[in-house]
């Protein structure tokens, strides 16, 4: 193995200041990194934590246009700074995020008909395959039908799972 990264971007829905935004900036600056090493054609896995998919309903649209937005609204109304503009943007992002969230739960009977969520690695998928990280292990997000959230989990590699003797991580669930 020739390069190994693990990269949280924490992007915790109810603890994230920027869970929409972020995903744009740290695509960009994970891309940077990759393309400063000089590979030397070995494989290379990145393996990114905390990149919720979460159903957001009909307001998926909603979600998507917000991750363009530079300042990002989140969920740190724990946040104490004692200026009252934060507090009012923190508890702004609060009821956005929450509002997403609530639209989601209510939506998710029917996600198995069409899958409405915010996924930030459909943000990653194109700048790492850009960066030679052409390869994405994770379980799909429209297999979470049921539940709100999915793992969160998610590896890029620069050679095909296959070639490098991993199994599906989806294979791991039918053991489990």
């Amino acid at each position: 193995m020739e390069l190994l990264l693990s990269w949280n971007l924490w992007l915790i829905p109810n603890s994230s200041p920027m869970p929409l935004s972020r995903p744009r900036a740290q695509a960009e600056h994970l891309c940077s990194v990759l393309t400063g090493y000089n590979p030397g054609g070995g494989l290379r896995v990145v393996c990114l934590q905390e990149a919720w998919a979460w159903h957001c309903g009909v307001l998926w649209p909603v979600a998507w246009i917000a991750s363009f937005w530079p300042c990002g609204w989140g969920c740190t109304v724990t946040r104490h700074t004692g200026s009252l503009g934060v507090f009012l943007h923190d508890l702004i992002g609060f009821i956005f995020i929450a509002t997403l969230l609530v639209v989601g739960w209510m939506f998710r009977p029917f996600a198995s008909i069409c899958p409405m969520l915010w996924n930030p690695r459909s943000i990653f998928k194109a700048p790492l395959r850009k960066a030679g990280m052409g390869h994405c292990i994770a379980i799909e997000p429209a297999s979470i039908c049921g539940i709100l959230f999915d793992n969160g989990l998610c590896m890029y590699s620069s050679h095909a799972p296959i070639d490098s003797g991993s199994a599906a991580l989806d294979a791991w669930y039918a053991v489990l």
